[in-house]
């Protein structure tokens, strides 16, 4: 699967801190444990299998919007996210 995450060789605090952020603010148990598994995952591929919870979470607690301004910040630490937002091809004739 190397070929999926090129970028997984390494987790920059950078990265770390933007989910960080994304949880900022949030109550309960459930982000506690969010909180606990960003501190702890030795990769970025790890990190990219907690987007959706912290998204989700965020959206429950806030709105849909809010959960993706604070992702927009998360999003950039994944290029391959940026190409699946692309315009796709015209059709074939």
């Amino acid at each position: 699967m190397r070929w999926l995450w090129p970028w997984s060789d390494g987790l920059s605090d950078e990265a770390r801190q933007a989910f960080e952020a994304a949880l900022e603010g949030l109550p309960g148990e459930e982000a506690e444990r969010l909180r606990a598994r960003v501190r702890v995952s030795p990769g970025l591929q790890e990190l990219w299998h907690l987007r959706s919870a912290v998204f989700g979470l965020v959206a429950r607690h806030s709105s849909e919007s809010e959960a993706q301004r604070r992702m927009a910040a998360v999003d950039r630490h994944f290029p391959t996210r940026r190409l699946t937002s692309a315009p796709s091809a015209p059709p074939r004739r």
